[in-house]
């Protein structure tokens, strides 16, 4: 198991109080070190900036809620699925019937005594029932191992920022969607919430996502960097297809995928507008025509949502209105395979 690496609260420069910016669920604190300093050589330095206590106390919540979490092996799992959906299951043996056979369970085939379809998975035969069921188990199974890496990923990288006082290049945009990821992660694993309501999936999503693109966006105007608001705004998007997945309403699952739909809108205005497509673009177009099907939304509908898309940090040009329209015309006249 990964072990995280414990460090020292390290007293932090006191600074004015920085600006906010209000959403609708939480106050969005933005780091004010955007003045530039220089060191003995003469080269730039970032000042190391003010995290607020909670923040730090979010991070260690996250971390002793993973070291204190039994993780299970995988593999092993993985391999007991097939009991789990057919205690008897074997690789000679009909699952419905029970009659032993003189094939072995290498492919899917009638049982020549009861004449039912006998399905082939890790060498057992199962029903066409227990192959949907098995399906789904280790639908679950693969997103939990996908999370549980993620979250260990995201952990150590926002450790690693703490213990270089937040100095990667990235300031405190980084850290925030460190922590944005592993709340995300965390939340697939637990349902928990903070003494003002607010669970790991709002936590995630409803300010530290937000926090790290205000603290691109404020590197972006101070020349600081490049934005990395369309990485941000995409990971956001997916985000809503992971809660809508894990809705158990089905008008809330809706709501959900609604705003994915809307995000991935934005995540191609600021595609087109910082000229950066880090993911295939007929992938995304692909996943936004089966949102529309699914949530049945008009091509007038799809206009407002491409209406009110537009980059958080800039200005659109002319040249980026024709490019965001011809997208939103692919999307439209994109035909499922």
């Amino acid at each position: 198991m990964f072990n995280f690496l414990r460090c020292s609260k390290k007293k932090q420069a006191k600074q004015q109080k920085p600006p906010s910016i209000e959403n609708n669920d939480f106050t969005i604190q933005v780091s004010s070190d955007v003045e530039c300093f220089n060191d003995t050589a003469g080269n730039w330095q970032p000042p190391i900036p003010k995290i607020e206590q909670k923040t730090l106390d979010d991070l260690d919540l996250l971390l002793s809620l993973y070291e204190k979490q039994k993780w299970p092996d995988w593999e092993v799992e993985d391999a007991s699925l097939i009991r789990t959906v057919n205690h008897d299951a074997n690789n000679s043996g009909c699952p419905y019937c029970g009659a032993s056979l003189e094939i072995k369970a290498v492919r899917a085939r009638q049982c020549p005594k009861c004449r039912n379809q006998m399905f082939v998975r890790r060498g057992y035969f199962l029903t066409t029932d227990q192959v949907q069921k098995y399906k789904e188990l280790a639908e679950t199974l693969a997103e939990n191992k996908t999370a549980y890496e993620q979250l260990k990923n995201s952990l150590r990288s926002a450790q690693d920022a703490k213990l270089n006082n937040y100095n990667n290049g990235w300031g405190l945009c980084q850290f925030y969607w460190d922590l944005a990821m592993a709340f995300e992660n965390s939340a697939v694993f637990y349902d928990q919430q903070d003494e003002k309501g607010f669970s790991f999936w709002d936590k995630s999503w409803g300010y530290y996502n937000k926090t790290a693109l205000a603290e691109g966006n404020l590197r972006h105007n101070f020349k600081l960097g490049v934005s990395r608001t369309p990485q941000l705004v995409y990971c956001e998007a997916q985000h809503f297809e992971k809660r809508a997945k894990h809705s158990a309403r089905q008008l809330q699952k809706n709501k959900m995928l609604e705003a994915a739909l809307y995000t991935y809108a934005r995540f191609f205005a600021e595609a087109v507008h910082f000229n950066d497509f880090y993911l295939g673009k007929p992938t995304i177009i692909k996943r936004c025509k089966e949102l529309i099907v699914e949530l049945k939304v008009s091509n007038d509908q799809l206009n407002e949502i491409f209406k009110k898309a537009s980059p958080c940090n800039s200005k659109f040009t002319v040249e980026d209105s024709e490019k965001l329209n011809s997208i939103k015309c692919e999307i439209e006249h994109y035909q499922l395979l």
